[in-house]
């Protein structure tokens, strides 16, 4: 599902960059949700608007590119503050500004400490907290799916998409082509109701 802007509120629109820089923001912090398990954005476009200005505000080094991956990092469980891990699970929730604040407070954190870091330390992979393994999230998302009869609602369907891809039984989604189809397609979408038919045609949920 395509993102479309409404909003004529010039406070809402306040600092916020111009053409394609917005339009890319804007699109990844739409796709914010699905990595922390909180309800999607939906058709309320203002507190998307509302992020991207705080965003620009406080961290203006970060680009679509680095929140992206801040998100994951937070997905992962490889994101510390204060001492303690992030706890990426919003439990369904809406995603809100002090959520981000966080989650890019924390990254920038770890940013500095392996910039930080000697190189061979760095390149030590042993001495590096491990990630959460992609199968997690489909184990979850199994486990759920026998326990309740119904697929959890809020999980993370494209990481455990990529897994199902990497052992085999899933093949990679390809984007239509063309402009117009290439905007509408959601891949997030695809990957989760594939799984969805997945767990149906097993026999695990109605």
């Amino acid at each position: 599902m395509g993102l479309t802007l409404h909003s004529d509120d010039s406070r809402l629109w306040k600092g916020l960059r111009k053409g394609d820089e917005v339009k890319a923001m804007l699109k990844a912090i739409d796709a914010l949700p699905f990595y922390i398990g909180a309800k999607p954005f939906g058709d309320d476009e203002t507190p998307i608007i509302m992020i991207a200005n705080f965003i620009w505000r406080r961290f203006p080094k970060v680009d679509p590119a680095v929140l992206v991956d801040a998100f994951e990092l937070a997905a992962s469980g490889d994101l510390m503050l204060d001492g303690k891990r992030v706890n990426a699970n919003t439990y369904g929730n809406r995603l809100d500004i002090e959520f981000v604040g966080r989650v890019l407070k924390a990254y920038q954190l770890r940013q500095r400490a392996e910039a930080a870091r000697p190189k061979l330390v760095q390149e030590n992979k042993l001495l590096e907290a491990p990630r959460v393994d992609k199968s997690w999230h489909w184990e979850t998302i199994l486990k759920e799916a026998k326990e309740t009869g119904q697929a959890p609602p809020f999980r993370q369907y494209v990481l455990a998409y990529d897994y199902l891809v990497s052992e085999g039984i899933m093949t990679p989604v390809k984007e239509p082509e063309g402009r117009r189809a290439k905007e509408a397609f959601d891949i997030r979408a695809v990957k989760k109701a594939r799984i969805v038919d997945y767990l149906k045609h097993q026999n695990i949920i109605q």
